[in-house]
């Protein structure tokens, strides 16, 4: 690996920090919507399987059109300068059309409003048209997530990388509480339409700034530090196929975030059902866990750094996690406990798992080698997402709009918590593969 000089080994700092502002904004507005379900439902229409359909477009990208890995590709060749900039524009556009699909000018007949009123007509022109601008989202959004993957490993390999990651992650989280926690109190206080618009500032003003480090001269060429050696070619995709503990990784991955995914999607309605809490009671506790993950990540990510601990950290995680979905299923543990928990066992295994992945593979297709996880974990996600928002629909066949003596929609999660336990059960067993396997490496010739 070509060693920086010191001028630029101190911009790694302003780097990680543009890193971190992007991961928190694009999260920010993510999560906003997932407090906005009954809103809606009453507003637009929505059913639980159009909410859970919704969400599930953002992966579809990544599964079907193989944008991970193509986005991996193409950061391995071009560099993190160029794709960067392409992709935060795809983000944009995306972030923009979900905007327009939820405003009384599209919904009163405003333009394409009649295209996307002419088919499938069980499923809102609001939630087909938000549809599309998780597709774009999605496009742009896991893409530029691996842009950031690979400016991390560039600037940090062998100085702190899992303190990195850690702290990426740590201000996505923190950008995924601020909207989940934040959308109800604005929402209540002004209305859901301006909770929409904070998040737009918010996510336009994190992104134009990450944009920074591709138009700054100071940064460049150093930003990409490319690499003397051989460069990528497709060929050495082999290298990742061929390889056990790769596979390993792709199957802790699909499993892992097979779980936590429609934890975040579906985790404030959960609770509200499981506990007959206010929608502002279950958003906080989902931010209680968002916070929890963000304030811990960045401590087991210097443990992993400076002990080697991320092996290790990857069982426990996914141990912990396990337990969390088995004590929800039975009903014996207080939702601010179980959250607690959470937070302990996403932030063990988040701090571990790229930092682990990254030791393993050869740094000139780390672009794609996290293409492909990234593929793999949003195959996971899209899939229990949509299956979540099905299972709701037929375990709970004639609740549609009633509600109880409390005022309130209710419905019954069990059947979700059996098939999340059920992920989180492979997840343990493929960490502990991980573990008796550690020292294979994925390496080029």
């Amino acid at each position: 690996m070509v060693e920086l000089d010191k001028k630029f080994v101190r911009l790694r700092w302003p780097v990680l920090i543009m890193i971190c502002l992007a991961s928190f904004g694009m999260l920010y507005f993510l999560s906003l919507l997932y407090p906005l379900k009954e809103t809606l439902i009453e507003e637009f229409s929505f059913t639980n399987y159009d909410f859970g359909f919704v969400f599930s477009v953002y992966a579809i990208p990544s599964i079907f059109l193989l944008m991970g890995i193509f986005a991996g590709i193409l950061i391995d060749r071009f560099g993190a300068r160029i794709t960067g900039f392409v992709f935060s524009v795809l983000l944009i556009i995306g972030v923009l059309i979900i905007v327009y699909a939820t405003t009384e000018f599209f919904n009163k007949g405003g333009p394409f409003y009649s295209i996307f009123d002419s088919f499938w007509q069980e499923c809102s022109p609001a939630a087909k048209l938000m549809a599309v601008g998780l597709f774009f989202f999605g496009m742009g959004g896991e893409s530029l997530f691996l842009v950031m993957t690979r400016l991390i490993i560039n600037w940090f390999k062998g100085r702190e990388i899992a303190l990195a990651f850690a702290l990426s992650y740590t201000f996505g989280k923190l950008g995924s509480s601020a909207g989940i926690a934040l959308t109800p109190i604005l929402k209540n206080a002004i209305n859901w339409q301006f909770s929409l618009y904070v998040g737009l500032v918010v996510f336009l003003f994190t992104i134009l700034a990450f944009n920074l480090l591709f138009i700054l001269k100071k940064f460049n060429p150093k930003i990409d530090n490319e690499s003397e050696d051989t460069p990528f070619k497709i060929k050495d995709l082999r290298h990742l196929i061929k390889a056990p503990i790769f596979i390993i990784f792709i199957l802790v991955a699909v499993a892992f975030y097979a779980a936590y995914d429609p934890l975040i999607v579906f985790g404030s309605d959960l609770l509200k059902n499981e506990y007959l809490l206010s929608l502002e009671q279950s958003t906080q506790e989902i931010s209680f866990l968002l916070i929890l993950t963000a304030l811990f990540s960045p401590v087991f990510g210097y443990l992993v750094d400076k002990k080697g601990l991320g092996y290790l950290f990857l069982i426990i995680g996914s141990f912990l996690l396990l337990i969390v979905f088995t004590l929800l299923l039975l009903d014996v543990a207080y939702p601010t406990v179980l959250m607690f928990i959470a937070g302990l066992a996403l932030s063990l295994f988040a701090s571990s798992i790229y930092p682990v992945i990254a030791s393993s593979v050869d740094k000139r297709i780390s672009g794609t080698a996290f293409g492909v996880i990234s593929s793999a974990e949003n195959l996971g996600s899209w899939v229990a997402t949509l299956s979540i928002g099905y299972l709701i629909e037929i375990f709970n066949p004639k609740i549609g709009m009633q509600m109880d003596q409390l005022k309130m929609m209710t419905y019954d999660y069990s059947s979700v918590e059996i098939l999340i336990i059920g992920f989180m059960a492979l997840c343990v067993l493929f960490s502990i593969l991980i573990y008796r396997n550690r020292s294979k490496k994925v390496e080029l010739k």
